[in-house]
């Protein structure tokens, strides 16, 4: 091959990564997920943390709800605590996200447990 086509080859990998890179691999996927307070007592902190992002809340009040957005950068699922104003606090790990996928779940605290439904991916 003469020093033209090497050139010519390089050029066109070349820009078949970069146009790989900017397109499929580095698409950004996004998690939505809502926090309702259905328990009988304001929420006075809670914390989700969802790949490795650490989302804290304060003070949600009865039947009000936050929120909340992440990437999805991987496999992974929610850690769930919630303190209540009595000092009541409970925890949970739930749910899965995984990479390449946009996900929207509903996350619902009661008084004495934290459940996950609404699991929509696109």
């Amino acid at each position: 091959m003469s020093k033209k086509n090497i050139s010519i080859s390089y050029c066109l990998l070349v820009f078949f990564f970069v146009l790989l890179e900017t397109s499929c691999l580095s698409k950004s996927n996004t998690g939505q997920f809502i926090l309702i307070n259905d328990s009988n007592e304001l929420i006075s902190h809670a914390t989700v943390e969802v790949c490795d992002q650490l989302i804290e809340v304060e003070s949600i009040k009865f039947h009000e709800e936050f929120n909340g957005t992440f990437k999805v950068k991987g496999d992974s699922h929610y850690k769930v605590a919630v303190v209540f104003a009595s000092g009541k606090e409970i925890k949970d790990e739930l749910g899965y996200v995984t990479h390449g996928f946009d996900f929207r779940h509903t996350i619902t605290v009661t008084g004495s447990k934290i459940s996950i439904s609404d699991t929509k991916i696109e």
